[in-house]
């Protein structure tokens, strides 16, 4: 994992982080600060808490996968 700081504030990262295929970060917490991803090529899954959610890059954008419907 290679990460470069490209700017912050107290509220706010903005860092790029590039990951070879099966490498992860540790979880961390970041108390009052906003950190957004955006996965720019292959795929990701994010952890907020218990919440899990998976997403990739498919054409021109990132996408999450649907909700698994229950019905």
């Amino acid at each position: 994992m290679k990460k470069n700081n490209v700017f912050q504030t107290p509220r706010f990262f903005c860092d790029i982080y590039c990951f070879e295929p099966g490498q992860e970060q540790k979880g961390h917490i970041h108390g009052e600060q906003d950190k957004v991803y955006l996965v720019l090529e292959g795929q990701g899954t994010f952890q907020v808490g218990s919440e899990k959610q998976e997403c990739w890059v498919q054409g021109r954008g990132p996408w999450r996968r649907p909700e698994k419907s229950t019905a």
